[in-house]
């Protein structure tokens, strides 16, 4: 099954944000809006209805296209170089090849909407490590990818570390003032490319993802690239740990099996700019033709 789908009603991992968040420590919170202090404080109340999704998802921030500091989280584990994916044509293309190309593409795309965009590189194989720093130059990371020593096999990948290694490296931003209008001078966006069909993702602790995820300037998207789900392997188990990782029901999660097209056309998706596209569920990329004539 290519494509599996994901869960459109109100998650429980809103509710999980809310209470995460809401355990930050005092100096963090003093330093939120009032808004936003409305938004987390009111997941005290575990009685209360999701009723209106707003009191969820709204986040406190003008919804502005400032640059974003692009982390790609780039599994590098055997399966990644074993995976043949097949063209129209005929051609064969191994996993990892064609995630570079698309990475590639988004990089070059991404900067020519906004040239301040940054990209900084996390490469996964039993750990995560930094491998290269935001740099706006796409040609240095893919060199950087291509340096790596190949690809190796893993039995098991702990996902703290990819928020553990995020949290060294990077500083999120702080607006003084009035979040509800002023822009922050930039957002972190990790987009995690995982490709293990047998291997689940799994965390030792959790305090690093909390830490970001209660900044409002931090996302996380996921492409997970598998092969055809089956009873030998794990991919739908893994597909829905991935999803889990949306703890805002703002993330944008992907998944294909040995479909070179759907792999474009994700990455492409990526291109919007997590503070002013809608979320997944209410994402739609086709244009409707009316039959109708107009009248005369």
């Amino acid at each position: 099954m290519d494509g599996m789908p994901r869960s459109t009603s109100p998650s429980a991992n809103a509710v999980r944000y809310k209470q995460n968040t809401a355990a930050s420590n005092e100096q963090d919170i003093g330093n939120l809006s009032n808004q936003e202090r409305t938004v987390i404080r009111g997941a005290d109340d575990e009685d209360e209805t999701m009723t209106d999704e707003q009191d969820i998802y709204e986040l406190p921030c003008p919804r502005v296209n400032c640059p974003e500091k692009i982390i790609f989280c780039m599994d590098l584990s055997a399966e990644m170089n074993n995976m043949t994916f097949r063209s129209r044509a005929g051609d064969k293309c191994c996993a990892l090849n064609l995630v570079k190309r698309a990475m590639t593409i988004f990089m070059q795309s991404k900067l020519r909407l906004d040239h301040n965009h940054e990209f900084a590189l996390v490469i996964l194989q039993d750990g995560a490590i930094w491998t290269h720093d935001f740099t706006r130059h796409p040609k240095e990371i893919i060199n950087s990818l291509d340096d790596q020593n190949g690809c190796t096999e893993s039995e098991a990948f702990d996902l703290s570390a990819i928020f553990q290694t995020v949290k060294d490296h990077v500083v999120l931003p702080v607006v003084t003032g009035d979040q509800s209008i002023l822009p922050p001078p930039y957002i972190v966006r990790v987009i995690l490319i995982y490709g293990r069909s047998f291997c689940c993702p799994y965390f030792t602790e959790r305090e690093s993802e909390k830490l970001l995820e209660s900044s409002p300037y931090f996302f996380i998207d996921a492409l997970y690239v598998h092969e055809p789900v089956s009873g030998e392997n794990r991919c739908e188990e893994i597909f829905n740990t991935l999803c889990d990782l949306d703890v805002k029901d703002l993330s944008y999660i992907f998944d294909t099996s040995r479909n070179q097209t759907k792999i474009y056309d994700y990455m492409a998706q990526l291109l919007a700019h997590p503070l002013q596209r809608p979320q997944q569920k209410d994402a739609f990329y086709k244009i409707e033709v009316s039959l109708q004539e107009e009248p005369r």
